[in-house]
């Protein structure tokens, strides 16, 4: 009947492009995320106007506890 190992399944390029799409999607999450880190920086800045540091550092902690892969 043949060799089975000679036959490419039909997925096979399906599955490349489906990899493309996943991997531009992250990209453009992780673009978009970054893109409104200073302006969330900025407004936590203005909540607490005499402890700028501190509402930097609160607001850069929970965005990766929020962006952190479930355990």
């Amino acid at each position: 009947m043949g060799d089975p190992g000679a036959v490419a399944p039909p997925t096979c390029g399906h599955r490349a492009l489906a990899d493309l799409a996943a991997s531009h999607s992250v990209i453009g999450a992780a673009s978009a995320l970054l893109a409104s880190l200073s302006v969330t920086i900025v407004m936590g800045q203005a909540h607490l106007p005499h402890r700028p540091a501190l509402a930097a550092g609160l607001l850069i902690g929970f965005g990766a506890i929020g962006s952190a892969a479930p355990a």
